[in-house]
């Protein structure tokens, strides 16, 4: 679920970069930040809980983003060169490496749901999930949407929503957050992505 580079390419093409040029030219540049960097770094820090190293990753691709692609970057898929970087992707490998962002593909099975969703909840403080609706049979015929909102559903009775990161791909991603977190990021969007509670 984490093969997005050849999609990424084919559906963002070049995206804004997450640093721009002056006209002093390369050698001793100034970085003017992306546009979208401090709402991903908002976002970054609700759903991470305030993960330090999370966000010291972030701010490295927006204030070095040399440095950032030498250390971090040119082990991320999306990212072939420095100048590819964008900080919603630096934020999403992040995450995901992290296992505070889920992912799967818009045809998954109940099983794959289970695999990907597991690591959120129980860094989420829910380690008791019942999955016993996901044996029925009927279940399969969901469609992966449909078994998002069911789950949706469920942790809302848990007092957690299952949040929505669209990312205009094949793909549904995904994070557990409580009711309060969400507020503060509900609605939040940018360049190619749009935070929501699309499964609550």
């Amino acid at each position: 679920f984490r093969m997005f580079g050849k999609l990424f390419e084919k559906l963002f093409g070049n995206p804004t970069p997450l640093a721009t040029a002056s006209s002093a030219g390369e050698k001793g540049r100034e970085l003017r930040p992306h546009p979208d960097a401090e709402t991903i770094l908002t976002f970054s820090r609700v759903l991470s809980n305030g993960d330090t190293e999370i966000l010291a990753e972030i701010e490295a691709s927006v204030h070095d983003p040399s440095g950032y692609f030498q250390s971090v970057g040119k082990n991320c898929q999306f990212f072939k060169t420095e100048k590819d970087v964008t900080p919603l992707f630096a934020a999403y490998d992040a995450l995901q490496r992290r296992r505070v962002l889920g992912s799967i593909d818009w045809r998954a099975i109940p099983e794959e749901l289970r695999e990907e969703l597991d690591p959120l909840l129980k860094k989420a403080g829910i380690d008791d999930f019942d999955w016993s609706f996901a044996e029925d049979e009927s279940c399969e015929e969901l469609q992966t949407q449909e078994l998002l909102e069911l789950v949706g559903q469920k942790l809302a009775k848990r007092g957690r929503i299952l949040l929505a990161l669209g990312m205009e791909w094949d793909a549904f991603d995904f994070a557990v957050v409580k009711p309060a977190d969400f507020a503060k990021i509900d609605g939040m969007k940018g360049e190619n992505f749009l935070i929501s509670r699309q499964f609550s």
